[in-house]
């Protein structure tokens, strides 16, 4: 497993920061908001070696600056946040799903879009996706056509309109089956015309009988939602377990839906 962000702040305050206000002689001061913003905007990586480089990086300027006061101004020092693109924008659009991930640098939250124009009933898949992922995509769509009346579609529709799901920030490869029941929710939400919430995110593996699937990462994936503002999380029920390891104060800071059918979404979003 990856450092969570929460790991990677208490070593940065606990050794990183003492360690180099002895090597510099200085006595900088980190607030926990600092060095939250150097994790999540300035860093990309699974462990702190990274981490630990950008903060001398501060050290450094600060002494060639001549500037050895507390208050310190990330943006001065380092200059513009290389990963905004993880924030979210928390608007809630028709089409438009939050969707966790997993890499080797730790969780990323993704948007899952989906729209409809006329056509015959085919399907496009772009985002720089892998295999996996586009399987997952043919399930989604074929899971609800199959089970239209009690979703409630006139299955008309897909002998008239065509499908096109993409996954922002195209230039990322992505790949995997945990985006199943965002898939799902994101064509639902084009069939239904009714917009999904962008405070509320979902990560599992869907089956063609509409089983969710645990998936890996899980930690990861409740941290990133919760530092992304995510409110409400939906995860296979078998994720349960994983989801105990992790401290009750930050547990606390997000509501999490276990299910075992998409039906169990279906019902709460629809």
């Amino acid at each position: 497993d990856s450092y969570t962000c929460v790991d990677k702040a208490e070593i940065a305050k606990n050794y990183i920061v003492p360690k180099l206000n002895l090597e510099y002689d200085m006595s900088l001061k980190f607030t926990d908001k600092n060095i939250k913003e150097i994790i999540l905007n300035y860093t990309r990586e699974s462990g702190v070696r990274e981490l630990e480089r950008v903060i001398d990086t501060i050290y450094r300027k600060m002494i060639i600056n001549g500037n050895s006061q507390s208050k310190i101004d990330l943006e001065d020092l380092l200059g513009p946040a290389k990963f905004k693109y993880l924030n979210n924008d928390k608007t809630s659009q028709i089409g438009v799903v939050n969707t966790i991930g997993y890499t080797p640098q730790g969780g990323c939250l993704l948007k899952t879009t989906a729209t409809m124009f006329s056509g015959k009933g085919d399907i496009t898949l772009t985002g720089l996706l892998g295999d996996s992922l586009k399987e997952s995509a043919y399930v989604a769509l074929n899971y609800i056509k199959s089970n239209s009346k009690i979703l409630d579609i006139d299955d008309r529709i897909f002998l008239a309109e065509d499908f096109h799901i993409h996954f922002e920030t195209g230039a990322i490869p992505k790949d995997g089956p945990s985006a199943g029941v965002a898939l799902i929710t994101a064509l639902l939400s084009i069939l239904k015309n009714k917009p999904i919430d962008g405070i509320i995110s979902m990560t599992g593996e869907i089956t063609l009988r509409g089983k969710i699937l645990p998936v890996g990462g899980i930690k990861e994936k409740i941290y990133t939602a919760i530092n992304n503002g995510i409110k409400t999380i939906y995860v296979s029920v078998d994720n349960k377990e994983e989801i105990k390891e992790i401290p009750l104060n930050i547990l606390k800071q997000i509501s999490i839906k276990y299910i075992n059918n998409y039906l169990d979404i279906y019902n709460d979003l629809f």
